[in-house]
């Protein structure tokens, strides 16, 4: 499978990369989708994840990346542009962009929102101690 997946990667990225460095970097995108068919029966054999299960983590994990580019784009159509965009304000989008996701984890309830809050609670552990009895 390796061999298979090695080979489709250096034959995409060689061929798209005789169009442009544009194309390479889009074959990167179609290597994506060769590498998912090559070992998503292998996986599914190996751990017997369900179908259903693994389509509905991927949309909420496509909600939730679309919540973390929400606030650039919206600053891009309706503040400033990519070209004028000032540090600043890019620091703002993408700290918004964190906060939208995290909000999304717990809107879409996705699994990954159980580590986020064992991480946040270890980390208020740390900046809060209990006190010793």
């Amino acid at each position: 499978l390796n061999l298979l997946d090695t080979a489709a990667s250096v034959i995409l990225l060689v061929a798209a990369a005789m169009v442009s460095i544009e194309w390479a970097a889009a074959s990167r995108i179609g290597y994506g989708f060769v590498w998912y068919a090559v070992y998503a029966g292998f996986m599914r054999r190996l751990i017997g994840f369900d179908w259903g299960a693994m389509a509905t983590i991927y949309l909420q994990s496509l909600a939730c990346t679309l919540a973390t580019v929400a606030p650039l784009l919206l600053a891009y159509r309706f503040v400033t542009t990519q070209q004028t965009i000032a540090l600043p304000m890019l620091a703002a989008m993408a700290l918004g962009g964190c906060l939208c996701w995290a909000a999304m984890l717990f809107v879409v309830r996705h699994p990954a929102r159980l580590e986020f809050i064992e991480m946040a609670g270890a980390l208020i552990g740390k900046l809060h101690p209990k006190p010793a009895r």
